[in-house]
């Protein structure tokens, strides 16, 4: 029986997967066409289902792009999904949240800005942020009420589990109630291995709660890497976030089988006995096996992703519109305000005798600024980077491809003339380019955050 894969963690999960989306693809792509996976082969007239694997990092969607990009590519369907850590009193235990709609992407975005407030110490009154961001019952409740499909977390660490320990379920059936008929209980067997919480969980989903109702099951397993080839990779950083009390063994052997091989080419398997738990996708058969007792668990892990219908697309950059103060297009107040800071500087610098070279220099850039339409951009980049300089934060000179912009020079965002040091405009910015123009700045850390504040204030959350 096919199943589709929603616990799962890429390299985005810092130090815990050891896996890239795209290679996490790749292995969902690979086992359709192993024995189990008939119900993702689509026939030539485009019936049948796609294969979909479900991306949960943890307290992080940093790679729903990237995810999404490879899955379609590769006929794959991707399910946009966060694994949070939700508190509740003396409850504490992860969930993870699928996105249905946009509007529920938008949701779980929002819950995790939420967890990732900074903190205030009571002693010290220092601001800083948990090494593991977390969020409240009451936080999760209000975000996940609508358009998110929420699994109630895995095993002894799950929250469905503590609270069915901590506080007799309350806790889970106020998660259950506000997420009504998008809430699954998970049972995850990695590798097989049944948690000692499990029976507590299938009682509470066969309707023996306060509640008196009954959930549907959903089956996981706990993938921190694609493929069992990767294992080594998950092994070492087991070990260097202290999981792992030594250091991993080599098969030798396997290195030494492949001599027609570069040294740095050769495969890398760590010793037998050297994996407690393998971590790895497993194929449709032995997902099958490990949940035979448990069809409908399976067949729910297709049907969440039915539900889960939203994923991330990539779309243009478009910062936000620039108002100007003086009635002018962006294209004339940037023209208008270059060319007075280039009047500046040719009397502040003794540049009178290069007069047409600067001159002609400067509207060329404005020429192609106002052809790629980003006129805005010069603005508002000049606009924060000035208002630090103004307000005693220390600003880098400039480095980068933006230092050979004289328009930038002329507006305060770099302190470097270009043309003395040959510095070309073409290579930050030229007609062919369909990206923006990226400038490096460097604010002193002392001041970074209140630049940052100053952005937000001015120009919006969303754009920061």
């Amino acid at each position: 029986m096919s199943y589709v894969p929603l616990r799962v963690m890429s390299d985005y999960s810092m130090g815990i997967g050891a896996s890239k989306p795209a290679a996490i693809v790749q292995r969902v792509a690979a086992i359709r066409g192993q024995p189990g996976g008939e119900h993702f082969r689509q026939t030539p007239d485009g019936q049948g289902m796609l294969a979909a694997c479900g991306i949960s990092d943890l307290i992080s969607m940093s790679a729903s792009l990237e995810f999404s990009t490879a899955a379609v590519s590769r006929g794959v369907r991707p399910l946009m999904g966060c694994r949070f850590i939700v508190k509740a009193d003396d409850v504490e235990g992860d969930i993870i949240a699928y996105a249905m709609t946009k509007d529920g992407f938008e949701r779980i975005s929002r819950l995790l800005y939420l967890a990732y407030t900074p903190h205030v110490a009571p002693r010290t009154g220092k601001r800083f942020i948990p090494d593991t961001p977390s969020v409240n019952l009451v936080d999760a409740l209000v975000h996940l009420d609508q358009d998110v499909l929420v699994l109630s977390g895995a095993g002894a660490e799950g929250f469905a589990a503590a609270s069915l320990r901590g506080d007799d379920g309350r806790s889970l059936e106020r998660l259950a109630i506000a997420a009504d008929n998008r809430f699954y209980v998970e049972i995850c067997r990695t590798n097989g291995r049944r948690d000692d919480s499990e029976a507590r969980l299938l009682l509470f989903a066969d309707g023996q709660n306060r509640l008196n109702r009954p959930f549907p099951v959903v089956a996981t397993t706990d993938c921190r890497y694609a493929d069992e080839a990767d294992a080594l990779a998950y092994e070492i950083l087991a070990f260097a976030r202290g999981e792992r009390e030594r250091i991993v063994a080599i098969d030798l052997e396997i290195w030494e089988m492949n001599r027609t091989v570069p040294y740095m080419k050769r495969p890398l398997r760590p010793r037998a006995g050297e994996v407690a738990v393998p971590y790895h996708i497993p194929d449709h058969l032995t997902f099958s096996r490990w949940f035979e007792d448990l069809p409908d668990a399976i067949s729910n892990t297709r049907a969440i992703a039915f539900r889960a219908g939203y994923y991330v697309k990539a779309a243009p950059q478009e910062p936000p519109a620039f108002i100007t103060t003086d009635g002018l297009t962006e294209n004339e107040s940037l023209a208008r305000q270059a060319r007075a800071g280039l009047e500046e500087i040719i009397s502040e610098h003794g540049l009178e005798a290069d007069r047409d070279e600067y001159e002609d220099r400067l509207e060329m850039e404005l020429g192609v600024i106002g052809e790629k339409n980003f006129s805005g951009y010069f603005l508002m980049v000049s606009d924060f980077v000035s208002w630090a300089r103004d307000n005693g934060v220390i600003v880098g000179e400039g480095r980068g491809s933006g230092a050979g912009s004289l328009v930038a020079w002329t507006m305060r965002i770099t302190g470097v003339n270009p043309i003395p040091y040959g510095l070309l405009f073409e290579r930050f910015l030229n007609p062919e380019r369909a990206s923006m123009p990226d400038f490096d700045i460097d604010f002193a850390s002392n001041g970074r955050d209140r630049v940052i504040e100053y952005v937000r204030q001015r120009y919006g959350d969303d754009y920061v």
